[in-house]
């Protein structure tokens, strides 16, 4: 598929150009005064809220630039800069923090300068010097005018063909293809068993390599939802009319017919199994989809595609019934997904801020955003069976299961049968000395919750990053909390085997606190 280039018009005011300017004898002496680094994908290039005070020459790889925020799910990069350009040149200007925070998309090397080296430069050769901030001013100014002009492209006129249009215009030509087959409810089943069939016999391979490129989860569960979405969905699709008369009570009859493209988000906790309950549910109703999965899984999410299409392509169907965005994914592509006017449906699952811009595109949209269950665990309940159901649904999947546990909302009477019940059946409660011990290890620093590499992992594994220790294995961390502390980290969404535990002194309370915690 063509991809279209981040850049809207040509960055000509990057590295490459003013190397271009510079003579050899400048050039060398300008680089000698540069520190040479190297960045292995993934790694920070800096941090938003960092000092700008160095501006970097992009020489090798791929550099991506990410809003901050809070929500694990929500993949917010605004850009790519790629070798032969410039990054960190506003820091450099302006001398104010970083507004974004910017990761080595690829293995990247670069050539830093600091502000006191081109303090040095200017010093000594004021042309090399001025030569400098005339480039880092023109690159800032391409940049302030890509910015512009993408804010009109969003708008009513006129615009070049994307890839994005491209895109839709495949799925809207395979769905029609389909539809002018007229394909019985039965040919239709048919074909949903054959994609299930194919997908259930990569079950336990998808699952491996979902846990190995997000690091979430563990493969043994998410292979039992890979599972579940091929043989579950389809026993609940298989049999059903989803065109056509569909049913009638009185004097309304109910109709079915197919809404057109859908655009699909996928979550990263979630990818393989999301995946397939998406394009079996699109075929069932005969509409085309485009799955976008996380970057993150990125290579497992176009593995899923790839043996959907082949299905499709052994029956002699149009492959573009199933795509997936390639290339880069950035925040304006997805919107331009969004907000496309061909595009008839979009299925929004994960976090609250991309659920939001999906319901805010002006395209219908079904959306599913955190569960952040709390439990209320009554006077009168069996401690040791809340306790047994607890670890066994809070473990599953290392955590990451919105619909599992997150705040334990316990009657005072219950908290030390229940603290006793868990640790039997081997989880670690911590007391308030551990709490004030441990907790800075596993918390990120600006009170998101916990540390992003702790996410979806196993107890075990975040008890020894933080050095708890029981005489057991531990299968899950529950941190008791009193009720000041709603609205924090503890009362919301934890994607690992983490619980908050909030004592309550009647029932009234309880269901106030669990309110609470369900309109966070």
């Amino acid at each position: 598929m063509a991809r279209e280039r981040d850049s809207i018009i040509p960055r000509e005011a990057g590295a490459r150009n003013l190397n271009a300017r510079l003579s050899p004898e400048q050039r060398a002496a300008l680089d000698a005064r540069m520190e040479h680094v190297f960045y292995p994908a993934g790694a920070p290039v800096f941090q938003e809220g960092d000092s700008g005070e160095r501006c970097y020459f992009i020489d090798e790889g791929l550099v991506r630039l990410e809003l901050p925020q809070a929500d694990f799910e929500a993949d917010l990069v605004l850009t790519y800069v790629e070798a032969g350009e410039l990054l960190g040149e506003l820091s450099m200007l302006d001398d104010r923090p970083r507004s974004v925070s910017a990761y080595a998309h690829r293995d990247t090397r670069c050539r830093v300068l600091s502000r006191d080296a081109l303090e040095e430069v200017c010093a000594t050769d004021p042309q090399v010097g001025m030569m400098v901030l005339m480039s880092l001013g023109r690159q800032a100014a391409i940049r302030l005018r890509e910015t512009n002009l993408r804010q009109i492209g969003d708008g009513p006129i006129s615009r070049p063909e994307t890839s994005v249009d491209v895109q839709v215009r495949r799925a809207q030509e395979a769905q029609a293809a389909l539809i002018r087959r007229g394909p019985s409810e039965e040919q239709i089943d048919d074909l949903l068993r054959a994609m299930s069939e194919r997908l259930l016999r990569e079950a336990d391979s998808l699952a491996e390599e979902a846990v190995q490129e997000t690091g979430l989860g563990n493969a043994k569960d998410k292979a039992h939802k890979n599972r579940l979405a091929c043989e579950g969905i389809l026993g609940t699709l298989v049999g059903r009319r989803a065109a056509g008369e569909v049913g009638r009570q009185g004097g309304v009859i109910e109709v079915a017919s197919p809404i057109g493209v859908v655009f699909a988000i996928v979550p990263v906790t979630n990818p393989t199994s999301n995946a397939i309950f998406k394009v079996l549910v699109c075929l069932k109703t005969r509409n085309a989809v485009i799955l976008s999965f996380h970057r993150a899984a990125a290579r497992v999410g176009a593995r899923t595609v790839a043996l959907a299409r082949e299905v499709l392509r052994a029956r002699g169907l149009p492959e573009d019934l199933v795509q997936v965005v390639e290339g880069r994914t950035s925040r304006r592509q997805t919107q331009q997904y969004m907000k496309h006017a061909d595009v008839g449906l979009i299925l929004a699952t994960g976090g609250p801020d991309m659920v939001k811009v999906a319901y805010s595109s002006g395209t219908p949209a079904l959306g599913v955003g955190p569960g952040n269950a709390p439990v209320w665990v009554c006077a009168d309940a069996d401690a040791d069976r809340v306790a047994r159901d607890i670890l066994q649904s809070k473990t599953y999947d290392n955590g990451i299961i919105c619909g599992s546990e997150h705040n334990l909302v316990v009657d005072r009477a219950m908290v030390g049968p229940l603290w006793e019940a868990l640790e039997r059946h081997g989880a670690a409660v911590l007391d308030v000395d551990e709490m004030a011990r441990y907790l800075p290890a596993l918390l990120d620093p600006e009170g998101f919750g916990l540390r992003r590499p702790l996410l979806g992992k196993a107890a075990s594994f975040l008890a020894q990053a933080a050095g708890i220790r029981r005489p057991y294995p531990i299968q899950l961390l529950v941190f008791p909390a009193p009720l000041g502390r709603l609205g924090t980290w503890f009362s919301r969404e934890k994607l690992a085997p983490v619980l908050s535990l909030f004592p309550v002194e009647s029932d009234d309370q309880a269901l106030a606190v669990c309110l609470r915690i369900l309109d966070q």
